[in-house]
């Protein structure tokens, strides 16, 4: 019985390690990416970033636009503190 118990634990272990979740390159590197970018606005309390592909649009090229994406609900841990344009009043 004693063996029994033995091979069940052994198979449990082994489907945990299985089972157990890795952090891949790409995640750290997306993250760490993320923290650069992304910026934090204390006014208002929300991140914002630039949002490149946008602002490669053919027509905000060429009217010059650069578009910003906001983000209410966003981890702001990490983030550099800046102000955003919408609070400065640009």
């Amino acid at each position: 019985m004693n063996a029994d118990n033995n091979f069940t634990q052994e198979i449990i272990n082994k489907t945990k390690q299985q089972n157990s979740v890795k952090v891949s390159k790409q995640c750290e590197y997306d993250a760490r990416l993320a923290d650069e970018k992304i910026k934090l606005c204390k006014t208002c309390n929300r991140c914002w970033e630039v949002d490149k592909e946008a602002t490669k649009s053919s027509y905000n090229r060429k009217i010059g636009r650069i578009v910003y994406s906001y983000y209410e609900d966003f981890p702001k841990y990490g983030k550099q503190i800046q102000e955003c344009l919408k609070c400065k009043g640009e």
